[in-house]
C-alpha cells in the first residue's frame, strides 16, 4: 500500500506543477500531460480503494464471532458476583492533586519557511527513494521530459522503471541510449548519464 500511496503523492504534485503552469501559459501539451496525469491519479485511487475494501472484508470474516462470545462471557462473571459486596460501604476516593498540563512549546514558521511550504517548491521536497522515478524532484522530471522524451512525461516513467532493472551503471547507459538517440548540444542528456552513475554507485 505505502508504494500506491508514493505514486498518488507523486502524481498529486506534478498535477499541481502543471495546473499552476497552465494558469500563466495556455500551453496545449501541457494540458495534454495533465489529462494523461488525471487518469493516473484516478488509477492508483480506484486501486487504493480495491486494496481497502478486500482488508475490510479479510479483518470483518476474522474478527466476527470472538467479540460475541466474549460479550456473553463478561455478562456472565457480572451475573455471578456475591450479593455481599453490594453492602460494603465504598470507600472514600483518595484525593487526588490536578495534574498540572505541560507548556506546549511554540512554533513559529518563519517567513522563508512559510514561503516554501505554501509556494512550488513544496512539490520539489519529496523524500528521495530507492528507485530512480522517486528519487528525481519535480523540475528534474519535467527537466529531463522535456529534453530526452519530447515531453512525455508517461513515458519517462516507463523509461526510468526500465533503468531501475538494469543492474549496472553501463547497462542503464547502454539502455538509455538505445531508447533516447544522440543529440549534439544536449547537456541534459549528459547529466541524466551522470545520474545513473551515482545511482548505481550509491
Amino acid at each position: 500500500m505505502q508504494t500506491i500511496l508514493n505514486d498518488i503523492e507523486l502524481d498529486v504534485a506534478e498535477l499541481k506543477y502543471l495546473l499552476q503552469a497552465l494558469t500563466t501559459t495556455a500551453d496545449p501539451k501541457l494540458a495534454k500531460v495533465a489529462g494523461r496525469n488525471i487518469s493516473h491519479l484516478k488509477e492508483r485511487l480506484d486501486e487504493l480503494q480495491r486494496f481497502l475494501e478486500a482488508s475490510a472484508s479479510s479483518s470483518q470474516a476474522t474478527t466476527g464471532e470472538p467479540a460475541h462470545t466474549e460479550e456473553k462471557a463478561e455478562t456472565f462473571v457480572r451475573e455471578e458476583v456475591p450479593s455481599s459486596s453490594a453492602k460494603e460501604e465504598p470507600s472514600a476516593p483518595l484525593p487526588t492533586e490536578p495534574e498540572e498540563e505541560a507548556p506546549q512549546p511554540e512554533v513559529s514558521l518563519s517567513p522563508a519557511t512559510q514561503e516554501t511550504e505554501s509556494g512550488p517548491i513544496l512539490a520539489e521536497r519529496i523524500r528521495p527513494t530507492g528507485d530512480l522515478r522517486h528519487s528525481l524532484s519535480l523540475n528534474d522530471t519535467f527537466r529531463f521530459a522535456r529534453a530526452l522524451c519530447d515531453g512525455n512525461v508517461a513515458r519517462l516513467h516507463d523509461l526510468l522503471t526500465r533503468l531501475d532493472g538494469t543492474h549496472t551503471a553501463d547497462e542503464a547507459v547502454s539502455l538509455l541510449h538505445n531508447e533516447v538517440p544522440a543529440q549534439e548540444g544536449n547537456p541534459s542528456l549528459a547529466e541524466f548519464e551522470e545520474l545513473l552513475k551515482k545511482h548505481f554507485d550509491r
